[in-house]
């Protein structure tokens, strides 16, 4: 299994953490783990963007802006995959 594709999206720790994404993420799946990997479905991803959404500002945008990358790879697999470092 391949987990890096030349086409994955990378997240800066920093940005993860200032835009508070892991707070959110661990609010829609509570077994996500910042320092492993954590798998989320098209369920998952819906009430991820939908809480993005509520939110609003710079959250809303990082999660739009990764929702165009995640629309291509559901039509390909079931789920993605966040690797932690």
């Amino acid at each position: 299994v391949t987990f890096w594709r030349k086409d994955s999206l990378f997240l800066h720790d920093d940005i993860l953490v200032t835009l508070e994404l892991d707070k959110l993420f661990s609010k829609v799946i509570p077994e996500y783990d910042p320092y492993n990997e954590t798998t989320i479905n098209r369920s998952q991803w819906k009430q991820i963007c939908g809480h993005a959404e509520l939110i609003g500002g710079n959250v809303k945008r990082a999660i739009m802006e990764a929702d165009i990358w995640v629309k291509n790879v559901f039509e390909e697999c079931e789920v993605f995959t966040i690797i932690g470092i």
